[in-house]
């Protein structure tokens, strides 16, 4: 009985081993394809439709193209990289800043009056 026990104490590092790797690898598939607001990792690329007399005015020129009409009732932002939305608030950054520091941007869904998913990236 003892050998019995070494041998399955002996195998259980490699069992253990093998289990984590398996987490690990279908734990990196399933969340690559879930959406940001079920933990998964990477954003997707959108354009924004904004009332523009909601948005600060110091972050209209980052949000807008320049050719936008901020007296619209709505108006398209530049590319975006939405990172998280539920049905109070949007969190996203722009596409086009090198920076990948720079600031998150928050904003209430009832600012948002529309979204244009993209596929990997948004070509204006």
């Amino acid at each position: 009985m003892g050998e019995m026990r070494r041998r399955a104490l002996s195998t259980a590092p490699a069992a253990t081993a093998g289990f984590l790797l398996w987490i690990t690898v279908f734990g990196f598939t399933l969340l690559g394809d879930m959406e940001s607001s079920f933990g998964g990792g990477a954003p997707r690329a959108a354009f924004l439709d904004l009332d523009p007399s909601m948005v600060e005015p110091k972050w209209q020129a980052r949000l807008f193209p320049e050719d936008a009409d901020l007296n619209a009732t709505v108006a398209r932002t530049v590319p975006v990289e939405v990172h998280h939305r539920n049905s109070d608030f949007i969190l996203f950054r722009t596409a086009a800043e090198p920076d990948r520091g720079d600031r998150l941007f928050d904003l209430s869904m009832d600012v948002v009056k529309g979204i244009v998913w993209c596929g990997s990236s948004c070509d204006p």
